[in-house]
């Protein structure tokens, strides 16, 4: 019912259109042949402009053909992954793919490239989510490719697949037009868009079969329990570690690196309380086009016979470093994370470093911009006229207390650095860990901060400055 719906709403803009403009022809031809010229004339402009807007559109958005990106992952090089696909592509009931792709990215999608507006298909691609690679099993990972292939698989998922692609021409056509007539078709789309979404949820319960069919209904629901966890791990290995690639200067292991932060006992235990989390309700829009994870986990029953495989997802491609050269994503001579992060946060704490000790030497608190001389000008109750600078800057003044103590801890770990009493060590939680010589750990940011709070702390944190530099202090 709802895809007949959708095809409805869908059809229902191309018959306006034609009915419009239809419409004001023939009334253009009538008004000429009862002595309205004017009148006629206007119909007539009108008729050619809606056509020329509309068709316009119609034709740029058909004209858009999407790339894929990624690692190609092909068969010669690649058996062991493709053996697997073909095998799901039979039981899925449809064609396999014609090219595989790894991208950087907690997804797998199936897709093809369409030309008249969806109508004509014509490559078919499966693009595989390196972090899922990284963080499910064999056996996961076949759901997951069972679920895509499944959009494929009989004539129901054909057609909301259909649905999906004549939906998004109409989204890029409205994307084309202004003024009114985009005002108009927008609205539309969005109509169209809320029938299509609720196709699609169906044909998730739909995918959903397949992948059970494919793996039985435990591992198909294990896969389903993994993405959300996966997903939230990636965000924050993006933020925290993907970021200090660029400042390293260095390519590291991306599987590798996601793989050991997974490992890491405390992510782990982050990471559990969001399988719980999965299972409430979010909140519901007619916009989503997936259904909740709990409703689709509990539909899943029955199925083929499970065939469990707990190997790493990873096991099924050869030469993992040749095809994350193929993702681009690093800025340098490969190197391991250890390096990776001790260059960047070195790297980072030098500019915070500068940063200060200009402050610190424009400010005239400072000759040289030390963070001996720093603390000394905070011992004397200076902290007010070393922020100018920066507040000049733009650091607000409510938070130059925070950022003092920021660029003083990166200036002494710098010092420390440069002085060789200590190394940056690599934690998986994110922390930057300043390793001294003799093993120990201290907390940078804790020994200077009393000092920016309360000038007579100055002097304490001035000599355990000293003292981890192993230098002496001249008074």
């Amino acid at each position: 019912m709802r895809i007949a719906l959708a095809f409805a709403v869908l059809a229902g803009f191309f018959v306006a259109v034609l009915a419009v403009t239809a419409g004001a022809g023939v009334l253009a031809v009538y008004a000429f042949a009862h002595g309205f010229g004017a009148a006629a004339l206007t119909l007539a402009l009108g008729a050619v402009l809606l056509t020329t807007a509309l068709g316009g559109a119609l034709v740029r958005a058909a004209r858009i053909v999407q790339q894929p990106a990624g690692a190609p992952l092909t068969r010669d090089d690649q058996p062991s992954l493709w053996r697997v696909v073909d095998e799901l592509a039979v039981a899925a009931g449809t064609r396999a793919p014609d090219d595989v792709r790894l991208v950087v990215g907690v997804n797998a999608v199936a897709w093809e490239q369409t030309r008249m507006v969806g109508l004509r298909t014509g490559r078919r691609y499966l693009l595989i989510g390196l972090p899922l690679v990284a963080g499910l099993t064999v056996g996961e990972l076949r759901a997951m490719i069972a679920h895509e292939l499944g959009h494929y698989g009989d004539r129901y998922a054909r057609l909301a697949t259909l649905v999906q692609r004549t939906d998004g021409a109409l989204v890029l056509t409205a994307a084309q037009l202004t003024g009114v007539l985009g005002w108009l078709v927008g609205h539309y789309s969005r109509l169209s868009t809320r029938v299509a979404a609720a196709v699609n949820r169906e044909l998730e319960f739909h995918a959903d079969k397949a992948a059970v069919a494919a793996t039985g209904a435990a591992t198909a629901r294990a896969m389903l329990g993994r993405l959300g966890p996966l997903t939230a791990a990636w965000a924050h290995f993006e933020r925290e570690f993907l970021a200090l690639v660029p400042d390293s200067g260095r390519t590291p292991p991306l599987l590798l690196g996601f793989r050991a932060f997974l490992d890491d006992p405390d992510v782990r235990e982050r990471l559990a309380g969001l399988d719980v989390a999965l299972f409430e309700d979010p909140p519901r829009s007619p916009f989503d086009t997936h259904p909740p994870v709990r409703e689709r986990i509990a539909a899943m029953a029955g199925g083929g016979p499970a065939t469990v495989d707990d190997r790493r997802a990873w096991t099924l491609l050869a030469d993992l470093p040749a095809l994350e050269r193929g993702l681009d994503h690093g800025s340098g001579p490969a190197a391991d994370w250890p390096e990776v992060v001790a260059r960047a946060h070195a790297a980072r704490a030098e500019r915070r470093a500068g940063t200060l000790a200009d402050a610190a030497r424009a400010s005239g608190v400072a000759e040289h911009g030390t963070a001996d001389e720093v603390l000394a000008a905070l011992g004397r109750g200076e902290l007010l006229r070393l922020g100018e600078p920066l507040i000049a800057d733009g650091t607000p003044a409510s938070r130059l207390v925070d950022t003092v103590v920021e660029l003083l801890g990166a200036l002494v770990v710098t010092e420390l650095l440069h002085s060789g009493r200590a190394t940056l060590g690599l934690d998986w939680s994110g922390r930057t860990r300043v390793v001294l010589v003799d093993g120990s750990e201290p907390d940078v940011l804790d020994l200077v901060e009393p000092a920016v709070v309360d000038p007579r702390e100055a002097e304490a944190a001035r000599r355990a400055v000293a003292a981890l530099c192993d230098r002496t202090l001249t008074d």
